[in-house]
């Protein structure tokens, strides 16, 4: 199968640059989406390179799920900076995802700190993040384009250590980021790219009634966009499925699946799927803090502080 018929190649931005190390190709996110696909589970990084336009509108009012998570996230880091910069001001920031948020750490952080690293899958996301930090630290950002998944490889886990040199570091994954990813897989590559001692902060959403928010994403048709794939949202206008809004109970997060209404095959062959298979394209899983705290403590990440505001929270933890 021709994969510039189910991936939209052309929409990436990987071109090389002063400042940037790619990781990562056009081809091989292409070949994971086929995969993907074919294990019925997109991986998170597929629609926000697929979707990039869509997923630059995560700041605007209008996007009232993901926009009202973000802003009250935002808060609570403004709210508690200091705290924040006690432990950030002595180490080099290394940013899992790029954003508004990190940007203002950045500006908020100590002149004394040379260098940021910042992790993404989309180097517009690292621009718009670069564009809105002051003049006079832009140069000390260094961006790895690159799947947050590939750290379990040692050629990145590597490349990372070089430019750490055996500096402590101040790790940060905001904006929800963790309950989008696989957590065992994710906290494992959290506990191998951390020195002894280096701190991580997260940023998530508490569980709250799961009717309520499940309903916020239905309701949301910009979240819609940003998940919704070309690919999938092309056989659904054909008639061949339907996408639909769904909460895990087991796993307490929200889900987007796509569910086939007709058999399809492409014409190779290579994708075959009957009426009602189904596949998982989102998920976003919310927490409790002592459950979080207990996980993340047998990955070998103690438990720090938090905070917590209405249905978010903040979570600091160090690598023992």
């Amino acid at each position: 199968m021709v994969i510039g018929q189910i991936f939209p190649i052309h929409r990436l931005g990987h071109e090389k640059g002063k400042g940037y190390k790619s990781f990562i190709t056009r081809k091989t996110l292409a070949k994971r989406f086929m995969g993907d696909l074919k294990n019925r589970k997109i991986s998170p990084e597929q629609y926000f390179v697929q979707n990039v336009e869509a997923a630059k509108t995560l700041y605007d009012p209008r996007a009232q799920t993901v926009y009202t998570e973000f802003s009250a996230e935002e808060a609570l880091i403004n709210q508690h900076i200091s705290q924040i910069l006690e432990y950030l001001n002595c180490r080099v920031p290394v940013f899992w995802g790029a954003g508004r948020k990190e940007a203002a750490l950045v500006n908020a952080s100590s002149n004394n700190i040379p260098l940021a690293i910042v992790i993404d899958i989309e180097k517009a996301y690292v621009k718009d993040m670069i564009d809105r930090i002051d003049l006079s630290k832009r140069s000390r950002v260094k961006s790895l384009i690159a799947l947050f998944q590939s750290f379990s490889e040692d050629e990145q886990k590597k490349y990372l250590q070089q430019m750490l040199d055996g500096k402590p570091a101040f790790h940060a994954c905001l904006g929800t980021t963790i309950g989008n990813f696989n957590q065992h897989e994710l906290f494992m590559i959290f506990r191998d790219t951390m020195q002894v001692g280096d701190y991580l902060l997260l940023g998530f959403q508490l569980e709250k009634d799961p009717e309520k928010i499940l309903q916020e994403y239905r309701d949301d048709r910009l979240i819609e966009d940003i998940v919704k794939l070309p690919f999938l949202a092309a056989l659904e206008d054909k008639g061949v499925g339907l996408h639909s809004w769904k909460y895990n109970y087991d796993e307490h997060q929200v889900e987007y699946w796509f569910t086939f209404t007709a058999d399809y095959e492409s014409k190779d062959s290579a994708l075959v799927f009957r009426s009602g298979d189904a596949i998982e394209v989102f998920r976003s899983k919310k927490y409790r803090v002592e459950q979080l705290r207990s996980e993340l403590e047998n990955h070998g990440l103690q438990y720090v502080m938090h905070v917590a505001k209405e249905d978010h929270c903040l979570l600091l933890l160090e690598r023992v």
